[in-house]
């Protein structure tokens, strides 16, 4: 069994954060690129944008507080892909997508 020091808290610690970093900036770029692609942003509520926002902002405060860069970083890539789905919701309306539908 593994002796938990300092030492191996503090990689521990590096190893998850920088783990979050990749997964919370993977969390939100299929989304965005989905979003500009189809050019649709029916799934979009403007309460989700704007709590995630709010979530981002509070936490690279958090993370600045701590001098956590992982944290700073992650929350900041984020918060670009939120911004840019606010563009798309004001570019895209929600409008449903409509199939033809073919008859013989």
């Amino acid at each position: 069994m593994v002796e938990l020091t300092n030492e191996n808290l503090t990689v521990v610690k590096d190893v998850t954060g920088y783990i979050s970093l990749v997964l919370l900036s993977l969390l939100y770029i299929p989304q965005t690129v989905y979003i500009y692609y189809n050019k649709n942003t029916i799934g979009i509520t403007k309460l989700f944008l704007v709590l995630g926002i709010a979530l981002t902002i509070d936490t690279m405060v958090y993370g600045y507080l701590l001098n956590e860069l992982p944290l700073m970083i992650s929350n900041a890539i984020a918060m670009i892909c939120l911004i840019l789905m606010i563009i798309a919701k004001f570019l895209y309306p929600s409008r449903p997508i409509v199939k033809e539908i073919i008859t013989v």
